[in-house]
C-alpha cells in the first residue's frame, strides 16, 4: 500500500509539471494557427506486481475570448492566419466565361474544371462598394461545397478612377461605416471562411484609393501612405466590432510600379509605410503580368524579384501571387506564352520564392478592354503547358484554417 501511495504521488508530480516543461520548450510559440508541441518521455519503474492504476489527467486550462465592444484603434488579433500545407502551393482562379463568373456560376465552374482537370483551392472574384454589394453568401457557400475557400477583392468605389467621393481619407473618416457594418454582419452571420482583399494594388493609381505620385508633388486623388493604413485599420476594427472572424486580410500591392512622377525609390518606401501592421493583415498578395502586347516582354522572376524581396522583409505573413496572366503577342523569338507559363510554375516560383503559398490565375480575355487575353487556354499549348504545371503535386495544396 505505500508503494501505490508512492507511485500515485510520483505520476501526480509529472501531470502537474509536464505544462511547465511544454512551455519552457516552446517559448518561441509561434502567431496564429500554430500548436505548441510537446515532448514525450519514458517513464520506467522496477515495482512488484500491483493491481491496475489509473491516473486521472491533469485538467485543461482554456483562456476564453473576452467580448470586444468596441474595439480600439489599434488592436492585438490573434485568431489563427489560413496557411497552405508544408512544400505544397495552392491553386487559385478568377474565372470569367461568357458573362458568368465562378464559383457562383456552375457553367463557368464547369468550364473551369474541364479545360484545367482540376478545381481550384480559391475562386477569386470582384465586388465594389456600388451596385451588387452585399456579401456574397451564396457564392462563399458555393465555394466550400467545391472544396475551396472564397476570396473576395473588395473594391471602395464606383468606377471612376479621380473621384474624391473615394479617397482614402473619406473612407477613414466614417463615410461609409453604415456600409462596412453592414457587410461585416453578413459575414460573421453567414459563419463561412472568407478571404478579403481589401482594396488592392494601393501602390498605383488607377483606383481612387491609389497613393502613387500623379505629378512631381502630388499623389493620386490627394490620397497618402497614412490615409491608406488609417483606412485599412478603420475596415478591420469594424469587422472585428462586429464579431466578423471568419474573415482573414489580405494585404495586396501591384509589383513595383512607377511613372514620370514615381521612382522606384518612392514605390519601396511607399510600400514600408502603406502596410497597416502585422496585427492588422493575415496574407500579402502581389499582382503580376507579363502583357507584353503594352510593354516589353519579360520573365516572371524579372517582374516579381525586387517587389518580393521589398514585401517579405516588410512581413512576416504568407504571400500569394493575387493575379497572374501572360499574353500570347509579343514574345521574343524562342519562348512563347506556353514556355513561360511552364517555366513560371514549375521552376521560378517553386525554387526561387519559397514564402509563395497561393498562385491566382486571372482567366479572362480583356482585350475588349484595351488589355490582353490572359486565359491559360488561350491556345492548344498554352492549355497543356497550364494542365501538366496545375495538376503537378507541386499545386496540390489547401487553405487550412476556418
Amino acid at each position: 500500500m505505500p508503494l501505490r501511495s508512492s507511485f500515485l504521488a510520483l505520476c501526480a508530480v509529472f501531470a502537474a509539471c509536464s505544462p511547465l516543461f511544454c512551455s519552457a520548450a516552446n517559448a518561441q510559440t509561434k502567431r496564429r494557427g500554430y500548436s505548441l508541441a510537446s515532448r514525450s518521455f519514458t517513464l520506467r519503474l522496477n515495482l512488484p506486481r500491483v493491481s491496475t492504476v489509473r491516473v486521472q489527467r491533469a485538467p485543461q486550462v482554456r483562456l476564453a475570448a473576452l467580448p470586444v465592444s468596441a474595439a480600439p484603434r489599434r488592436v492585438i488579433y490573434d485568431a489563427p492566419v489560413a496557411k497552405a500545407a508544408p512544400n505544397s502551393i495552392a491553386l487559385g482562379a478568377y474565372v470569367w466565361q461568357d458573362g458568368q463568373t465562378a464559383p457562383g456560376d456552375s457553367g463557368a465552374v464547369a468550364a473551369w474544371h474541364s479545360r484545367a482537370g482540376r478545381l481550384p483551392a480559391v475562386w477569386l472574384i470582384y465586388q465594389s462598394w456600388t451596385g451588387w454589394n452585399q456579401f456574397p453568401v451564396e457564392p462563399a457557400r458555393r465555394a466550400r461545397q467545391l472544396g475551396g475557400k472564397l476570396l473576395i477583392t473588395w473594391e471602395p468605389w464606383s468606377g471612376q478612377v479621380h473621384d474624391p467621393n473615394w479617397s482614402c481619407a473619406r473612407v477613414a473618416g466614417g463615410a461609409y461605416d453604415t456600409y462596412i457594418r453592414t457587410y461585416a454582419r453578413a459575414v460573421r452571420n453567414s459563419r463561412v471562411p472568407v478571404m478579403i482583399r481589401f482594396a488592392h494594388e494601393m501602390n498605383g493609381d488607377w483606383y481612387p484609393w491609389g497613393t502613387a505620385y500623379s505629378s512631381l508633388s502630388r499623389r493620386n486623388n490627394g490620397n497618402s501612405p497614412q490615409h491608406y493604413v488609417a483606412m485599412w485599420r478603420r475596415v478591420v476594427d469594424i469587422f472585428r466590432q462586429e464579431g466578423a472572424h471568419n474573415a482573414t486580410w489580405v494585404w495586396s500591392p501591384n509589383i513595383l510600379y512607377w511613372n514620370h512622377a514615381n521612382s522606384l525609390e518612392d514605390q519601396n518606401s511607399d510600400l514600408r509605410v502603406l502596410y497597416p501592421g502585422h496585427d492588422y493583415v493575415d496574407w500579402i498578395g502581389l499582382s503580376v503580368y507579363n502583357d507584353a502586347s503594352r510593354r516589353p516582354w519579360q520573365t516572371f522572376s524579372t517582374l516579381f524579384d525586387a517587389a518580393y524581396h521589398t514585401v517579405t522583409r516588410i512581413s512576416p505573413r504568407p504571400l500569394m501571387v493575387a493575379e497572374m496572366g501572360v499574353t500570347e503577342v509579343g514574345a521574343p523569338s524562342g519562348t512563347n506564352k506556353a514556355a513561360w507559363i511552364s517555366q513560371t510554375l514549375l521552376n521560378e516560383i517553386p525554387t526561387r520564392y519559397p514564402r509563395v503559398r497561393l498562385v491566382n490565375w486571372f482567366c479572362r480575355d480583356k482585350t475588349a478592354f484595351g488589355e490582353a487575353d490572359y486565359r491559360f487556354d488561350s491556345s492548344p499549348a498554352s492549355l497543356r503547358a497550364f494542365r501538366v504545371a496545375v495538376n503537378s503535386p507541386l499545386y496540390r495544396g489547401q487553405l487550412a484554417g476556418r
